[in-house]
């Protein structure tokens, strides 16, 4: 900023003012500049006598010298501003550096805002004053209960001016020297909130601290005891047994130390595998599983130790290679120097792994996966019986259902079985989620998911049916596999029961498909002459009126014998028809027989379910009230008599 030299008697055509002008009439001894700045023109003066008396200046002094010149002729220019004129040079420098000291003083006040503002959101004189058991020290000074305290800044220390934050407006502290001046109780209650802000802030602070100076004394000490990694320790491990030599060598220099204490985790269940594979060289470690994995917490009444494992030994390599979370929680059980391969380094290592080796690590993976199934996911005879069809088993049975059981662990976007498909083997989900695909009018769709502790299949090999869609993997899953040929073997010497499951899974299909009802919406909607009456939100009231019906093999779903009291529509299964001449037609999915029932009559061919059947239906009853609700069900009379009795008509 630069203002040109005016003559003494010419006005200059606009005054230029600093600080705060009103200043002088507020008793600011009439500088027109703030208080910092009339202290540091005193100290300057000073400077500038001792300066003279001993007869030499430094560069350093004719610079403050010249500031304090301009400064003094800028305090004149605003008393008379055209008494003095100020070089542009110097009144710059003055300016700039005023402004440096204003902006260093209202830095320092917002800091002092913010601290007392963290401090006053604390919560405890701030919970005190809103509910009026104090009152506030600024209100009281201005009643003149209280001395009014020595800091020049009001409310202690806070500019009012630009403070935006009510709670630190409505419960700002004082500073040390201003507790002298207040009562007894008052200030037992800013010492107690300064001492919780210390517990809150400080006391964490301290322990992170104590806690690094404990890590780098460990890993001083693991330094020192911990052996070596070699290429032959690192074969031993299963996943690395087919490594290059090269590759192993390349391994074992970037491996890091780590150390922890016994009780400490190296490893948390459900976290994510970025955290490292961890090999355990010295001390012992227990692998822990949570019993309800619901809880977080895994303390002595959520954790069941599985093992316990000691040195050499490598954990956490399986959740790298599938990007699932962690299986198990690893805990020391003593003092434990262990050395970690970062995922960053393990990726870069696995993506110059020939393609041959890297399929063997996965197989070799998932084979270890399997051997740690019991460990990991066991199944109980309580878990059995949450299932239906195995519901009215006897103890003895179940045990026998889970000695045949088999460990499979399967990758993400694997098939575990399609649709159409000999359903011959049952599959129990303990870990992961699987997708359910229906083929819809040529297109595959996934219409539901199935988390753990469901089970696959299960009702098809009890039916000796097929498979009635495709299940496909949607993470890395674990399953305990029951194949048809044992789940027979064992029905076979309980022959007994087999009709009571046979039952139970009956139910239980009925229930899916009535909870399941958008899945038949397209076959109400294509019914004959329906599909021209009613409009799609009358078609949605009509698809909730259907009930799901599974018939079992040989059952006799229609005849003529008997009238016809209901709409049917196949959803699943085999149906053969018989025609008038003798002959059996199939029935299709998706068809619908029974539209005519309006008009009084007896069903035409005998249907008989060649396998499991399943089918929605809608009794005539209600059909015939949905009918007469929407005014449609003397149009659909006219029409089904003149399709049945086309002569009467013509």
């Amino acid at each position: 900023m630069q203002v040109n030299n005016v003559p003494a008697t010419t006005k200059p055509s606009r005054t230029v003012r600093f600080g705060n002008a009103g200043s002088a009439k507020k008793g600011g001894k009439g500088t027109g500049l703030p208080p910092i700045q009339r202290q540091l023109s005193r100290s300057l003066l000073i400077q500038q006598r001792s300066t003279k008396q001993s007869g030499v200046v430094s560069s350093k002094k004719a610079i403050l010298l010249r500031r304090l010149t301009s400064m003094r002729k800028l305090e004149q220019m605003q008393q008379n501003p055209n008494a003095v004129s100020c070089s542009p040079s110097g009144f710059s420098e003055v300016v700039d550096w005023a402004m440096a000291a204003s902006t260093r003083k209202q830095n320092i006040r917002a800091k002092t805002k913010r601290v007392l503002g963290a401090i006053a959101r604390a919560g405890m004189f701030s919970k005190l004053v809103a509910r009026g058991a104090v009152v506030n020290p600024a209100f009281r000074i201005k009643s003149g209960q209280v001395p009014a305290p020595t800091t020049t800044v009001s409310n202690w220390g806070i500019d009012r001016r630009h403070s935006t934050d009510p709670v630190a407006e409505s419960a700002s502290l004082p500073t040390a020297t201003d507790l002298s001046y207040l009562p007894i109780n008052l200030k037992a209650t800013f010492c107690d909130l300064a001492s919780a802000t210390l517990r809150k802030y400080l006391y964490p602070r301290s322990l992170l601290w104590l806690q690094r100076l404990e890590t780098k004394r460990l890993l001083e000490h693991g330094r020192d005891v911990c052996p070596e990694m070699t290429v032959e320790l690192l074969r031993k491990q299963t996943m690395f047994k087919k490594w290059p030599q090269s590759m192993l060598e390349d391994v074992i220099k970037v491996l890091e130390l780590s150390s922890c204490e016994a009780g400490q985790f190296i490893i948390h269940e459900d976290e994510a595998s970025g955290s490292g594979i961890f090999f355990i060289m010295c001390g012992n470690v227990k692998v822990i599983k949570k019993r309800n994995r619901h809880k977080k917490s895994i303390g002595d009444d959520n954790a069941a130790t599985l093992a316990t494992l000691s040195p050499v030994v490598c954990v956490g390599e399986f959740s790298f290679l599938t990007e699932e979370p962690r299986m198990a929680s690893i805990k020391a059980a003593t003092r434990v120097h262990c050395l970690v391969l970062r995922k960053q380094d393990f990726a870069r290592f696995v993506k110059h792994l020939p393609e041959h080796t890297f399929s063997q690590i996965i197989e070799t993976a998932f084979e270890t996966r399997n051997k740690n199934m019991h460990l990991a996911h066991p199944i109980t005879e309580e878990q059995l019986r949450n299932y239906s069809i195995f519901r009215p088993c006897p103890s003895q049975m179940l045990q026998q259902f889970i000695a045949e059981l088999q460990p499979c662990a399967m990758p993400k976007d694997a098939t575990v079985c399609k649709s159409g498909e000999f359903a011959d083997k049952m599959y129990f989900l303990m870990n992961g989620s699987c997708g359910v695909f229906r083929k819809i009018c040529g297109t595959e769709i996934h219409v539901a998911t199935i988390k753990a502790k469901d089970v696959i299949c299960d009702v098809p090999v009890l039916q000796n049916g097929t498979n009635p869609n495709t299940y496909k993997t949607l993470k890395t899953c674990d399953f305990w596999v029951l194949t048809k040929s044992s789940f027979d073997q064992v029905l076979q010497a309980n022959l007994s029961i087999v009709h009571l499951m046979m039952k139970a899974a009956r139910d239980l299909r009925q229930q899916q498909l009535s909870e399941q009802k958008n899945l038949f919406k397209r076959s109400v909607s294509a019914i004959p002459l329906l599909q021209n009456l009613c409009s799609d939100s009358q078609i949605r009231e009509l698809v909730k009126q259907f009930s799901a019906k599974v018939y079992k093999p040989l059952s006799v779903i229609i005849s003529p014998a008997n009238c016809a009291d209901r709409l049917i529509i196949l959803y699943n299964g085999n149906i053969k028809i018989q025609t008038s001449n003798k002959t059996w037609v199939s029935w299709s999915e998706g068809q619908c027989v029974g539209y005519s029932c309006v008009v009084s009559h007896r069903w035409s061919h005998k249907a008989i379910a060649l396998d499991i059947v399943e089918c929605v239906e809608v009794p005539r009853i209600e059909f015939e009230s949905f009918l007469k609700k929407h005014n449609v069900y003397h149009k659909l009379v006219a029409w089904v008599k003149r399709l049945m009795f086309p002569k009467a008509f013509d």
